[in-house]
């Protein structure tokens, strides 16, 4: 049984179900799709707009030739997946696992693909940075509800009116139609000052609605503290299984890379609020975001 058998062997989860045509088996199936998402009204030169183009199919990946300017355009450049030596095979199943329900760590894509622990970090944060990216770009609207949470990599609750050194303030926002039903939410970690142990400002929330809201967008209800009003609990249950995912899966994440995490979870809720595919929508996200690098992942703040 070969490499890409075994890919496709592997049953997908309930939430990567939700389309069943997307299975790839295969590295030719897997850059056919990616052609459709990137020029999904067929070839478009990127230096001169130019619709011809001679497919070179030398290598493992072909490269497609303007026929006005002879520009050889790469199927991956300009995507997350460029300058990666990992075949798209394994890129896509990885973003299926992401889809899932409860994700996957760096550890177990390592062994189910068979690449390097660095390798499969490098390739989900990759995917989180497009998931990240997105998630700026979409700001909540409507009916906009605004509540806080606090995570600590410990397990406990503190009943103190004072947050604990080692707690951390989350602000969760929720977009709701005319009949309360959630469309998007965000989870967004605030500023920390190390020397200030009271709970979120309203400076945060205010930042928090300039970032993440439409303009003119003022929210409906915000309830913040830590004793906070009963109105607030839909967001609280979102936060909750939120830090017990992050908790459960990947047994706490540091501040550095957490709020990508964040984001993640947020990313596959609004997928369902929406019904969604989670994988062909990262599918895209994949196909139209830029390259980034292993080290500007790990120096980035």
């Amino acid at each position: 049984m070969n490499e890409s058998t075994v890919f496709s062997a592997i049953a997908p989860s309930e939430k990567a179900q939700d389309a069943p045509e997307l299975r790839f088996s295969e590295e030719s199936e897997c850059a056919e799709f990616l052609f459709r998402l990137r020029w999904p009204d067929g070839f478009r030169c990127p230096r001169c707009g130019n619709g011809g183009a001679y497919k070179v199919a030398t290598r493992r990946l072909p490269l497609y030739e303007c026929t006005r300017c002879g520009h050889q355009a790469s199927l991956t450049a300009g995507t997350v997946m460029e300058g990666s030596r990992t075949p798209l095979v394994k890129w896509f199943y990885a973003a299926r696992c992401l889809a899932q329900n409860d994700g996957i760590t760096a550890k177990a894509l390592a062994q189910k693909i068979r690449v390097t622990y660095k390798t499969a970090w490098t390739m989900l944060h990759k995917l989180r940075k497009a998931i990240s990216e997105d998630d700026r770009k979409r700001k909540l609207s409507g009916i906009v509800r605004i509540c806080d949470g606090e995570y600590r990599p410990y397990m406990g609750c503190s009943s103190s009116i004072w947050r604990d050194p080692r707690e951390f303030p989350v602000l969760v926002g929720i977009s709701e139609t005319a009949d309360v039903r959630p469309v998007a939410v965000k989870l967004k970690e605030a500023a920390k000052n190390p020397h200030d142990r009271s709970w979120t400002h309203k400076g945060d929330v205010w930042k928090f609605i300039e970032d993440h809201c439409e303009e003119n967008v003022r929210p409906s209800e915000i309830s913040i503290g830590r004793f906070r009003a009963p109105a607030r609990k839909k967001g609280l249950l979102i936060f909750r299984a939120a830090r017990q995912w992050l908790r459960r899966t990947f047994r706490g994440i540091g501040r550095k890379h957490r709020q990508a995490y964040w984001d993640e979870y947020a990313y596959r809720l609004n997928a369902g609020f929406t019904n969604a595919c989670a994988f062909a929508a990262l599918l895209r996200l994949c196909a139209t975001t830029g390259r980034t690098t292993y080290r500007k992942l790990v120096s980035s703040v």
